[in-house]
């Protein structure tokens, strides 16, 4: 009888498993396209449901005069993200942005797919989205990171579409790509023992280089560097600074 309540258990563990494994599932990405200016995107998955229904935005401690989130044209007078159930507003000091297709129960017809397939409905205002859906655009203060926004909560259509998941249960993930600045050097010898170190900066957020070093890992007697005329008396890589 022990054997047989084992077995039982390790059959209904097969069973439930790709139940759980089935749940729907919504990702969030933010991506700085210039300081201060980020696309919003979601991708969903999940044969349960028929796309996105509502989502939302907070930018942490950026109060609404700081901050603001143009919508991507997913509305029109009677489907989809209607402008009037778009909510922008501070909430106890947080920036926060919001809007649900509320024509699913007020008698209009859902977008579906948003999220999960490109996207197109005709206008005025017309609707064509990616598969990863560009859901608008925000503008905040500069130099924020991951730990500056949040997108806590998600809302999905049923599979079809003529109603709403429960989402209690689920937690969309959120990925923020802020600008990045490199630095890029490059040594070119043009002539035996004679070599040029040039440097490349790229990045939103800098207006070039500040300091650099340079290393051979050779005794100083056998090296030298000469620096180009970078300097002034007052400004600049200045001579008193090279080392």
């Amino acid at each position: 009888m022990k054997n047989l309540l084992v077995l039982t258990s390790v059959v209904l563990l097969c069973l439930l498993t790709p139940s759980a494994l089935a749940q729907p599932t919504a990702s969030y990405t933010l991506n700085e396209t210039a300081p201060g200016t980020w696309d919003l995107l979601v991708d969903v998955t999940g044969a349960e449901t028929a796309g996105l229904s509502a989502y939302e935005v907070w930018v942490d401690g950026v109060a609404p005069a700081s901050a603001s989130f143009t919508q991507n044209t997913l509305a029109t007078a009677t489907a989809g993200f209607m402008p009037g159930t778009f909510v922008s507003a501070d909430i106890a000091g947080n920036f926060n942005a919001a809007n649900y297709q509320g024509a699913t129960v007020t008698g209009g017809v859902a977008i579906q797919g948003i999220g999960k397939t490109a996207v197109s409905e005709a206008g005025p205002p017309a609707v064509n989205l990616d598969a990863q859906a560009l859901l608008g655009t925000l503008s905040t203060p500069l130099y924020l990171g991951a730990g500056d926004f949040r997108t806590p909560t998600v809302g999905l259509l049923n599979a079809a579409g003529d109603g709403f998941l429960n989402t209690d249960s689920i937690t969309p993930s959120l990925q923020v790509n802020p600008l990045a600045s490199t630095v890029h050097y490059t040594f070119q010898e043009t002539a035996p023992g004679s070599w040029d170190v040039l440097v490349d900066v790229t990045g939103g957020y800098t207006a070039g280089l500040s300091a650099y070093e340079v290393w051979v890992d050779i005794a100083p007697a056998s090296v030298s560097y000469t620096e180009n005329a970078l300097a002034t008396a007052t400004c600049g890589f200045m001579a008193g600074t090279l080392i």
